[in-house]
């Protein structure tokens, strides 16, 4: 029997100066940092420095150092095997009190994208809340989506996107490369002018194509939010007037119900959810 393959999974932190997407765990160049996993997708989030200071472990630290070496001394030790050993405690040491008491900053990651524009990590961001808002309607609608299938869409759209971030990165850095060669003194006739407006115009047009294609991924995820948020909406509200509809008839059994329609609405609700996450599944396939 084929061994079973383990489901994609998706890495995206979060530090002061740039988002990273991944689909392995990020290194950290600094500090530590806590996983919050959501199914596929694997929040990796900073943790505020925080411990105490090499001044206030000072005492107990030299202690116990000393205590170790005069341990190791009466074991028979030559003197500078307890030397070597304390330099190493007190390294480590000092290494660990480091890393507690330091920002979290990831490192550019080996097969993943790294985002420092703000721009592009502000996108990213928001589009990361817009996937816990569509995780959270998958319980009202697992008769209708199977949410392990959809919830490596939701990670496949994820890492599309910041791949598409990342190439918008590129193309601005050029863009803005460009921007900044002066061509002053030289005629409009000039071939290099010339060529320089060609790949101005080249790169403006690719900057088009990939910011269109950012808004694309982010009105994707967006439209099946709002299509499972308006659906369970419209449930509960159906469900509301329903039981309102059903004391009417007790307190007033001879008064007819009127007619609100609330079937074709929830109807028209289900076929938005459905409509949505079949662009899901055609968009991101897995």
């Amino acid at each position: 029997m084929p061994a079973r393959r383990r489901p994609a999974r998706l890495y995206v932190g979060a530090d002061r100066t740039a988002v990273v997407v991944t689909p392995r765990p990020p290194k950290l160049r600094t500090g530590r940092a806590v996983r919050r996993r959501h199914g596929a997708f694997v929040e990796v989030v900073p943790v505020p420095p925080g411990g105490p200071s090499l001044r206030g472990i000072a005492v107990p630290l030299v202690t116990f150092v000393g205590a170790l070496n005069l341990l190791l001394v009466n074991l028979g030790l030559a003197w500078y095997l307890p030397a070597a050993v304390s330099v190493v405690v007190l390294v480590v040491v000092a290494q660990a009190l480091h890393r507690a008491n330091s920002p979290g900053t990831f490192a550019a990651p080996a097969d993943g994208h790294l985002l420092s524009h703000p721009a592009d990590r502000e996108t990213m961001t928001r589009c990361v809340a817009v996937a816990h808002r569509i995780r959270r309607t998958w319980p009202a609608l697992r008769h209708m989506i199977d949410p392990a299938v959809a919830d490596q869409q939701l990670a496949r759209a994820l890492a599309d996107l910041a791949a598409v971030l990342s190439r918008r990165e590129e193309i601005r850095r050029l863009r803005d490369e460009l921007a900044a060669v002066r061509a002053d003194g030289l005629g409009a006739d000039s071939s290099a002018v010339r060529a320089l407006r060609e790949q101005r115009a080249e790169v403006d047009a690719l900057w088009r194509d990939a910011d269109a294609e950012v808004e694309q991924h982010a009105d994707r995820l967006h439209a099946t939010a709002l299509a499972g948020e308006r659906l369970i909406r419209e449930q509960q509200v159906a469900a509301a007037a329903r039981g309102a509809e059903r004391a009417v008839a007790r307190l007033a059994p001879g008064r007819a119900a009127a007619a609100d329609g609330a079937a074709e609405q929830l109807a028209g609700r289900t076929e938005a959810v459905i409509a949505a996450y079949r662009d899901l599944a055609d968009r991101y396939p897995v």
